[in-house]
């Protein structure tokens, strides 16, 4: 029954799919098992086994193991007497080599249907269906070209010997490798070349393949790996990508197994405090020596200038003053207000402080004290013979003196918080207009003189 089956069982329990050619080398029995697209080989003990095809129809393998490689429709095969097997890969339209050690290469043919290349090399000659392969005495291949009708001959000659060699056998994905071979007149690479060396980048792991001809027409193929690693996959973050002007962000990576930063680091994170818009870049490297880069940005921004301005730096207990405060974006008082400006009526002296916002990250502060008197006048003139109104109180410096019984003439005095005489007026007739505006804002005493005594007396805030 047609099939495939009983690979390292008895072969008389195997299933085979369209036997064409049947060699024996020795004690061993080669058979082309054509519709599973494989060489199947029975041993000395009776045993099936598979030693080129991967049972799939196709043309790879080239350079690595033949049981993994595809062939297509496989009629035929032979041994040399040096122990390599040639294959007749019928459909691919080539004659397919298995040496000593398992490995495959392509011997004749170029895997394009055809009729060319009588008088050359048979690895850039085209042939048309091959359906068997067989050697004479001398070493000479023969190989029926069925489509073509005709019997090819390949003449045995002492082929190079190739030395294929790679500047590094394993590269990182993006970095490239110089290939070079000696031991032949002209080569053929895979991948299109044609000097002796070549410098690859493939982004995965690649077998390259080279054919050498000697000065006698005869020619060798060498196959070599080139293994291709992927660069670590870097996660970097910031703990904030927005700063204030003197605060600090952290930076953190994973993904690989040691770290390089710009600014000199080495670990998976890092503190850092720019005082302008900075770009941090970090390198990461893999356990495989293959190493990536990502950079982050983190933004800086100056701290906001706060201007604070208040209506008044003193009041009577009971009056009302106002704070107003620009510079940022948004404000929070030490009172609860978050609007730029709040109006406040402490009854003792109070320290009020705003905070300004240019963003959630970037704040500054200022404060301001309000002084708070009592304005109650001066208890210390317990014999005090006059009812005095100065008027206003608080007050800018302009005020007004009325006197509410008889005065004549005196004299009107203030005094700083120091005890300093810093202003008095002559006064007549119970009233008169006080000008103290060249005086600085604050808190003062007045006293009223008449013929040398004090008779009242009080307390004045300008501001």
């Amino acid at each position: 029954m047609s099939g495939f089956s009983g690979d390292g069982g008895a072969a008389t329990s195997a299933q085979v799919d369209l036997l064409l050619s049947i060699t024996i080398n020795g004690s061993d029995i080669y058979l082309a098992d054509c519709f599973n697209n494989r060489i199947r080989k029975i041993n000395s003990s009776g045993i099936i086994s598979t030693v080129a095809g991967n049972g799939t129809a196709g043309y790879t393998g080239d350079g690595g193991a033949a049981t993994s490689a595809e062939l297509y429709n496989p009629c035929g095969a032979t041994i040399d007497a040096a122990g390599n097997m040639y294959i007749a890969d019928y459909s691919n339209h080539l004659i397919r080599k298995v040496d000593a050690s398992g490995i495959i290469t392509t011997y004749a043919g170029t895997g394009v249907a055809g009729f060319s290349g009588d008088g050359g090399p048979a690895n850039v000659a085209e042939l048309n269906n091959p359906y068997v392969v067989v050697f004479d005495s001398y070493n000479n291949m023969y190989i029926s070209d069925r489509t073509n009708s005709r019997i090819r001959k390949i003449t045995s000659c002492i082929q190079p010997t190739l030395a294929l060699t790679a500047s590094t056998n394993s590269i990182c994905a993006g970095n490239s490798a110089t290939l070079s071979v000696s031991g032949a007149s002209t080569y053929s690479w895979s991948q299109g070349g044609t000097g002796a060396t070549q410098v690859v980048s493939p982004s995965v792991t690649t077998i390259y393949t080279v054919s050498g001809i000697g000065s006698n027409s005869c020619f060798n193929s060498s196959s070599i790996t080139l293994s291709v690693s992927a660069p670590p996959t870097l996660n970097l973050y910031a703990s904030d990508n927005a700063i204030c002007s003197g605060h600090s962000a952290t930076l953190s990576v994973s993904g690989a197994s040691t770290y390089s930063w710009s600014q000199g680091g080495t670990s998976t994170s890092i503190v850092v405090s720019p005082s302008v818009t900075t770009n941090y870049i970090v390198t990461g490297f893999g356990s495989n020596s293959c190493f990536n880069s990502s950079s982050i940005t983190v933004s800086v921004s100056p701290q906001p200038t706060l201007t604070l301005a208040a209506s008044a730096n003193m009041i009577c207990a009971g009056q009302l003053a106002a704070f107003s405060a620009s510079g940022a974006s948004s404000y929070s008082w030490s009172q609860g207000a978050t609007g730029t400006a709040v109006v406040v009526s402490p009854s003792v002296t109070t320290s009020y402080t705003v905070t300004g916002f240019a963003s959630a990250a970037c704040f500054n502060s200022s404060s301001i004290t309000l002084s708070v008197s009592a304005c109650t006048g001066l208890s210390e003139l317990a014999n005090q013979k006059l009812k005095v109104k100065l008027f206003p109180n608080p007050s800018a410096g302009a005020l007004n003196l009325q006197v509410e019984s008889e005065f004549e003439t005196g004299e009107l005095i203030l005094f700083n918080s120091l005890g300093e005489k810093v202003y008095d007026q002559t006064l007549t007739n119970g009233k008169s207009f006080i000008n103290a505006m060249d005086l600085g804002k604050g808190l003062y005493s007045y006293v009223l003189v008449q013929d040398n005594t004090r008779v009242a007396g009080g307390k004045l805030v300008i501001n």
